[in-house]
């Protein structure tokens, strides 16, 4: 229990911050203010799906690896057009949500796809 604990909080701390990109871009979507409310939010809204321990460190796991392919849009060598960014993310959304599909009841996965309609809409027109 106490390795999934850490677990998450690795995992909500990386998640939090990438929901921007200011390490290649300089660009900052979220305070640092709505940073944490957006972990805490985050955090909430997963527990809401009543996953098992084991279940929630696979969750993290391919979220982790999603978000950090959505990151890492718009880097140094990647300059997109406002569209092809939309484009991009939603491509990486879509191929997440295809592995959660695999992982996830389907309330569960309910609750993960709005989950990320909010998140993606959200960083969409911040960019």
């Amino acid at each position: 229990m106490k390795y999934l604990k850490v677990v998450l909080v690795i995992s909500l701390l990386f998640i939090g911050n990438s929901v921007y990109s200011q390490e290649k871009t300089n660009k900052l979507f979220y305070s640092i203010e709505e940073n944490e409310y957006i972990k805490e939010w985050l955090s909430k809204e997963v527990d809401s799906m009543k996953m098992t321990d084991n279940k929630k460190l696979v969750y993290y796991k391919i979220l982790k690896k999603y978000t950090y392919k959505m990151t890492n849009l718009g880097g140094e060598n990647e300059k997109y057009t406002d569209m092809d960014f939309k484009i991009k993310l939603s491509n990486i959304v879509d191929e997440m949500n295809l592995m959660m599909n695999e992982i996830l009841t389907a309330k569960q996965y309910d609750i993960h796809i709005n989950i990320f309609k909010i998140i993606q809409w959200n960083i969409s027109i911040r960019k």
